[in-house]
């Protein structure tokens, strides 16, 4: 649907999920000990490995991902003192006591 496009946009699950995996893929050696027969499923990098879950890895880093998730919070964060100045304080009125 239309109305969902920025979606993946603001997900901070998304953020944190690509940021962790940037964080522990990047630069790791893997070692495949598959049969010759399959040896085509083996991946020899991390980078590769990414690859293989999606081509988003190949341009993001770890720090795009912190940025993301600083400015998707920073803007709740507005939007919440925002809100809290707009609303003012609103009391029950007070009863005499009994």
């Amino acid at each position: 649907p239309k109305l969902l496009w920025l979606m993946p946009r603001i997900s901070v699950v998304r953020w944190g999920f690509e940021g962790l995996a940037l964080n522990e893929m990047r630069g790791l050696k893997l070692k495949c000990d598959l049969p010759p027969l399959r040896k085509a499923a083996c991946v020899g990098t991390g980078e590769e490995a990414l690859a293989r879950v999606s081509k988003t890895f190949e341009t993001s880093s770890v720090e795009k991902a912190i940025g993301a998730q600083l400015t998707i919070l920073g803007v709740a964060y507005l939007a919440t003192i925002n809100a809290l100045c707009q609303g003012g304080p609103k009391y029950s009125p007070m009863l005499a006591p009994l």
